[in-house]
Formats: structure tokens, sequence, C-alpha cells
């Protein structure tokens, strides 16, 4: 009796080890399991399996940033653009503060592609936000890529932002403004573009500007558009012959006295 009890000791005693080594092994996480095959699968170069798993995350989104987050801290390329793939398809406060601590890093190589992203992520107030502070960015590109996204997201606490814009020293954002503008139905927004038409340098920008204008698909356009009429620039006269035709139906062509006519008649 004494000898068996003593082997089963010796049994447990040996046994032991392993059990609490198992039990201090800290549990990997549901979120930690997806990102390790995800990655495994990058690795391989298996598309169709990190198709499956981008897949089953549609119907986890409470992961979706988890992962991301994760992949984006692996500073892998493949698994950078994975995580990118997740947040764009998720449409969140959370996910639009992600990609804004990757704007953060003035290193990270993929801004521009970020920035489009937080431009399609109509409805998320961060989105808006982090696009207003990069319109003041020091790179031209990226405000003019943030002012464009602005537009898209059609966001009316962000037409001063816009309007501010159309005064940039580069030429490319003044025209990103311009068209950003023409997504409103707001007086701040047509009396920028009227000053844009009647005063800037650039032909290109009045051609947007009148184009811009006529995008609003309002009467109230037409006293911004008349001084496009008189513009220097054929090409400028003609876009806006073609706004005053969208605003109000009518087709003068680029009459300046007939189209002044016709608007002090239609006040």
């Amino acid at each position: 009796m004494n000898r068996n009890l003593t082997v089963l000791t010796l049994m447990l005693a040996l046994a032991l080890p392993a059990s609490v080594d198992a039990a201090r092994k800290p549990k990997i996480t549901p979120v930690e399991k997806t990102v390790q095959d995800l990655q495994a699968a990058l690795t391989k170069g298996d598309e169709q399996s990190v198709d499956k798993l981008v897949l089953a995350l549609e119907n986890k989104p409470q992961d979706v940033v988890p992962v991301a987050r994760l992949l984006l801290a692996a500073a892998d390329d493949k698994a950078q653009a994975t995580a990118l793939l997740l947040l764009s398809h998720q449409l969140s406060g959370d996910s639009a503060l992600l990609l804004g601590t990757l704007l953060d890093n003035p290193e990270f190589e993929k801004r521009i592609e970020v920035i489009e992203m937080l431009g399609a992520m109509k409805g998320v107030p961060e989105a808006v936000q982090i696009l207003q502070k990069l319109a003041r960015s020091n790179l031209p590109y990226e405000r003019e890529k943030a002012v464009e996204g602005l537009g898209k997201l059609a966001d009316p606490t962000t037409v001063p932002t816009i309007a501010g814009a159309c005064s940039d020293g580069l030429f490319s954002v003044r025209i990103s403004a311009c068209k950003a503008l023409g997504s409103f139905d707001d007086k701040l927004a047509r009396e920028t573009l009227g000053k844009v038409l009647a005063t800037d340098t650039n032909v290109g920008v009045r051609t947007e500007a009148a184009k811009a204008l006529g995008a609003t698909k309002t009467r109230a356009s037409v006293p911004f558009l008349l001084a496009g009429l008189k513009d220097e620039s054929l090409a400028v006269q003609n876009a806006t012959s073609d706004a005053l035709r969208d605003v109000t139906g009518m087709d003068l062509g680029p009459d300046y006295p007939a189209w002044e006519s016709w608007d002090k008649k239609n006040r």
C-alpha cells in the first residue's frame, strides 16, 4: 500500500510542472488567432485563405479594428495592405481614428491612400475632423486630397475650411476646393466661388469655379456666374454659359447682356 502511494505521488510530481506551465501559458484571443492565420496565409501567398479570413471578419465587425491594428504593427507591406483593406470596408469612428494615427507618422508611405479612404467615410464625424486638419497640411498634395475628400463627405460644417482652400497658393488645391464647394447649396460656397470666378489668376481655377456654381443647381448662383461671361478666356465663358443653363434651364449662350436682362427680370 505504501509502495503504491509512493508511485502515485511520484507520478503526480512529475506531471505537475507541465500542468502548471500549461495553466500559466496565456490563452490566445480570437483576434490574435485571426491575425496569426492572416499572417501565415500572407507569408505563403495563399490568397484564397486570406480572402476567406477577410470575408469572415465581415460577420465580426467588432474585431476589424483590433485585427487591423495588430496587422499594422507588424510593419509588413502585405500585412499593412490587408489592414487597410479591412478598414476600407468599415465606416466607423474607430476605423477613422486608427487611420488618423497612421497619418501622425510622417514616414508612413501610404498617406494618400489613407486620406482617400477617409474621404469615403461619409457620415463619420471623426473622418471629417481628420480631413479638416489635413486641409492645412504643409504638404500641397495632402491638402489637395483632403479638400477633395471633404467635398465627397458633403458635411456642411466644412464649408469654411474648403472656402479657405480657395486662397491656397497652389492652383491644384484651389481647383479641388472649387470642385468640393460645388457639392453644397450654401451661401458662403456661392460667394467664394463667385469671387474666385471674378478674380483668380489661373484660367483652370476660374473655369472650375464656374462649373462648381453650375453644380449647385440653384438659381441663387446666377448673379455670381455673370462675371464669368466677361472673362477674357473663351473656356471660362463657355463653362459659365453651360453653368447658367444648368441652374436656370435657359440657353442664352455666352451673351452677357441677355443674361443680365434675364437675371433682373427673374429675381
